[in-house]
């Protein structure tokens, strides 16, 4: 199955569920597309919300523009979020309340710290 044709519904149930019930969502890099169907239904207020992902950048140097029909960056952009964006391959989170992004691979520790200590504030 190719990124193009993926079925993500059951993906964005879950992260429905889990946030309209008091959790946490994160995503690290390409795994923000799981939040895309989020922002666009209103479910997450998009409007400023600090977020990021693999850039459009990074994919022109990995060689994977076009894996998606569109850039995540500026598909993310379109949507309102206040997209930030490090160097290639910088380390990069962002955190919006209970929604927590990472920017690529090089940010996944970090993420998951931000995970943790969100959690905790959420007890």
């Amino acid at each position: 199955m190719s990124m193009k044709t993926l079925n993500i519904s059951a993906l964005t149930d879950l992260a429905r569920h889990i946030y309209e019930s008091g959790g946490v969502l994160a995503a690290v890099g390409y795994g923000a597309v799981g939040l895309i169907p989020l922002l666009s239904d209103g479910t997450l207020d998009a409007e400023n919300m600090p977020m990021t992902s693999l850039t459009a950048s990074e994919e022109v140097a990995l060689g994977l523009e076009g894996l998606f029909p569109f850039s995540l960056e500026k598909r993310l952009e379109t949507l309102s979020v206040k997209f930030v964006g490090a160097d290639n391959f910088g380390q990069n989170v962002q955190v919006s309340g209970r929604v927590i992004t990472g920017q690529n691979a090089q940010s996944a520790n970090k993420t998951a710290e931000e995970l943790d200590r969100v959690l905790k504030t959420c007890k």
